[in-house]
Parts: structure tokens; sequence; C-alpha cells
């Protein structure tokens, strides 16, 4: 009996992480696709931008 209980248990938070997971993705994507600039953008993908690696370096500038 304990064992069904918690198999169930375990799906439902594995269903509940899944979706959370989806909808940040869905989230990062819809923000990619509507906050960058197209002219900008050049060999940028949404994979990077997801992954975090969207960040332009000639748009950081550094002095010492």
């Amino acid at each position: 009996m304990f064992y069904v209980i918690g198999g169930i248990i375990v799906s439902v938070v594995a269903f509940f992480f899944t979706i959370k997971f989806l909808f940040e993705l869905a989230a990062r994507v819809v923000s990619f696709l509507q906050n960058e600039d197209r002219e900008r953008r050049g060999d940028r993908t949404i994979y990077d931008y997801v992954r975090g690696n969207y960040l332009d370096p000639r748009s950081c500038k550094v002095s010492w």
C-alpha cells in the first residue's frame, strides 16, 4: 500500500517540476523573441539565451 501511495506522490511531484520547467522555458523563449533587437542578434540563438550565454561582448564595457 505504501509503495502505491509513494509512487503516486513521486509521479505528481515529477509532473509538477516538468510543468514548471516547461513554463520557465516558454517564458524565456517569449522574452527572447519580444525583447531582442533583430539587427544585433547576429549568431545568437534561443538555445544560447536559455543557457545564459546571451550577453553581447560589444555591449559590455570594462574600464580600469
